[in-house]
């Protein structure tokens, strides 16, 4: 990742081990041909599932919605019962 090395998304990439950071353009070319070379020798494996775990649709809605609850207990007291989201494809 080539950004702000200290900030949000950096920190999610370093923690949940999904790959490299640094804003060291030498840096980055270095690590570039190391996951290169691993690919050409059929070394580069896929990320662990758990990369992305919590960050699907579902998950973050879940989430907006608990946040929304919050809110409104805050607000009003007491928050009303949050209808389930129904999914359309």
């Amino acid at each position: 990742m080539i950004g702000y090395e200290s900030g949000i998304a950096a920190r999610f990439v370093i923690e949940r081990n999904a790959g490299f950071v640094s804003n060291n353009s030498a840096e980055i070319r270095d690590q570039l041909q190391k996951w290169l070379a691993a690919k050409q020798a059929g070394r580069l494996g896929r990320l662990d599932p758990s990369v992305s775990s919590g960050l699907g649709r579902d998950d973050q809605y879940a989430r907006l919605e608990r946040l929304f609850e919050e809110v409104l207990e805050d607000r009003v007291g007491k928050a009303p019962t949050v209808a389930r989201r129904r999914t359309f494809y």
